[in-house]
C-alpha cells in the first residue's frame, strides 16, 4: 500500500511539474501575442498616416487641376497671371506635407 502511495505521489509531482511548464509556456505565448498585437497597432497607425498623406496629396492635386482648368476657361486656354483675389484663394489651398 505504501508503494502505491509513493507511486501516486511521484505521478502527482510529475503532473504538477508538467502543469507548471504548461503555465510558463502559456505565459510566454500571451507575451508573444501581446507583442504581435502591439506591432499590428503600430502598422495600422502608420497605414492611417500614409493614407492621410495620400488623401492630402490627392486633394492638393485636384485643387491644382481645378485651378488650372479655371484659369484656362477664363483666358480662353491661355495661361495668365492670377489676380490678387485668386492668389488669396490659392493661398487657402490644402497644404501637402
Amino acid at each position: 500500500m505504501l508503494e502505491l502511495l509513493d507511486l501516486v505521489r511521484d505521478e502527482l509531482d510529475q503532473l504538477m511539474e508538467l502543469l507548471e511548464l504548461c503555465g510558463n509556456l502559456l505565459k510566454q505565448l500571451v507575451k508573444v501575442l501581446k507583442l504581435l498585437l502591439l506591432q499590428r497597432v503600430k502598422l495600422l497607425q502608420l497605414l492611417r498616416h500614409n493614407l492621410q498623406q495620400l488623401s492630402d496629396l490627392l486633394q492638393w492635386l485636384l485643387y491644382r487641376r481645378a485651378e488650372s482648368e479655371l484659369a484656362a476657361d477664363t483666358t480662353g486656354g491661355k495661361r495668365t497671371q492670377l489676380s490678387r483675389s485668386e492668389k488669396r484663394v490659392r493661398g487657402n489651398a490644402p497644404r501637402v506635407l
